[in-house]
C-alpha cells in the first residue's frame, strides 16, 4: 500500500551516492554564490554601505548553514553525512582559483577597454612630411 510518507524518503527513489554528490555539488555552489555574494557586498558598500554590510553577512551565514548543516544533531533526520576534509581543501582551492581568474580577466578586460596598459595596441603619430 502507498503511504504518504514514502514521498519523503529518499532512499526509495534516488540511490543514496547521487544524494551525497548534489549534496557536494550544493555545498560547492553555495560556497561559489557566498563568495560571489561577498564580492557583490563590498561593491555595494560603495553606493550604500548599510546595504553592503547586510549582504555580506546574508551571503557568511548561507555559506555556513551550507557547510555546518551536516556536522549538527539534525543532519541524520536530513540524511546528511559530514564531508571528509579533503573536500574541503579541494573546494578551498577551486575557490581560489576562481579568485585569482576573475582578476586576471578583470584586469585584463579593464586594461582593453579603458586603454591603459600592454593589452592596447601602441599607436605611433606620423608626422606628414612638407
Amino acid at each position: 500500500m502507498f503511504d504518504l510518507r514514502d514521498l519523503f524518503q529518499w532512499e526509495r527513489f534516488i540511490t543514496p551516492s547521487i544524494i551525497k554528490i548534489f549534496y557536494w555539488l550544493a555545498v560547492g555552489i553555495s560556497t561559489l554564490a557566498g563568495l560571489s555574494g561577498m564580492i557583490s557586498g563590498l561593491t555595494m558598500m560603495a553606493v550604500h554601505p548599510l546595504v553592503g554590510i547586510f549582504y555580506i553577512l546574508a551571503s557568511l551565514i548561507g555559506v555556513l548553514i551550507g557547510v555546518i548543516l551536516p556536522f549538527t544533531p539534525l543532519a541524520p533526520a536530513l540524511g546528511l553525512v559530514p564531508l571528509p576534509g579533503a573536500y574541503f581543501v579541494f573546494l578551498g582551492g577551486v575557490t581560489l582559483t576562481y579568485l585569482v581568474l576573475v582578476e586576471v580577466v578583470k584586469r585584463r578586460l579593464m586594461r582593453q577597454l579603458l586603454g591603459r596598459g600592454p593589452a592596447t595596441p601602441t599607436t605611433t603619430s606620423v608626422t606628414p612630411v612638407s
